[in-house]
């Protein structure tokens, strides 16, 4: 009940309008939790796009760098020898790898390029995602794009790892000696 006195009314009125508007500290630190909540879920999210993303972009490029060695097959019946690089060179003239979804740790090791010696009829095409470097994906001229469970290595090992048989060559399409790092035909 109101009080009829007008001066206490009066009074009551001027000290709501005098009362300072605003969050508490507790509204605050709930709105904070809930943003952080929602940046971490994005940050995943964003994370496992971009992983994925570069897993298709390995895989694409070593199966475009199959197509182009059947190519060369077709043409000579033998694959390039690794020891010429004007067969690698034109062989894989007009591709370009999708540089920044390769592991780069400072080793050539990246994205390798197999055949067997003296043969040149088997051939294995290995690349590793930026994803993790035990994240690879490999293709030979007897199957598609399967995934290599193998670490970074050396060529030879991963050639090996791939199937190529033990007297075979390999070069890296990634060379830390070359300038800019990649091969300029790729």
């Amino acid at each position: 009940m109101l009080n009829a006195n007008p001066y206490c009314y009066y009074k009551h009125m001027r000290f709501n309008k005098n009362k300072q508007q605003g969050f508490t500290i507790v509204e605050l630190l709930i709105v904070i939790v809930v943003i952080a909540i929602l940046a971490a879920i994005t940050i995943v999210a964003y994370n496992g796009i971009q992983n994925r993303a570069n897993d298709t972009a390995v895989r694409t490029d070593v199966s475009n760098m199959a197509k182009k060695l059947q190519l060369f097959y077709v043409e000579k019946n033998i694959y390039p020898d690794t020891n010429i690089e004007a067969e690698i060179i034109s062989t894989f003239q007009g591709f370009k790898a999708s540089q920044s979804a390769y592991f780069i740790n400072g080793s050539n090791v990246n994205l390798v390029y197999c055949t067997n010696l003296p043969d040149k009829n088997q051939f294995a095409v290995i690349g590793w995602s930026k994803t993790s470097n035990t994240k690879g994906f490999y293709v030979t001229n007897t199957s598609g794009v399967k995934e290599f469970p193998y670490p970074l290595e050396s060529g030879s090992k991963a050639c090996d790892n791939a199937g190529i048989s033990a007297s075979l060559a390999w070069m890296w399409m990634y060379d830390k000696n070359t300038s800019g790092g990649w091969r300029s035909y790729i």
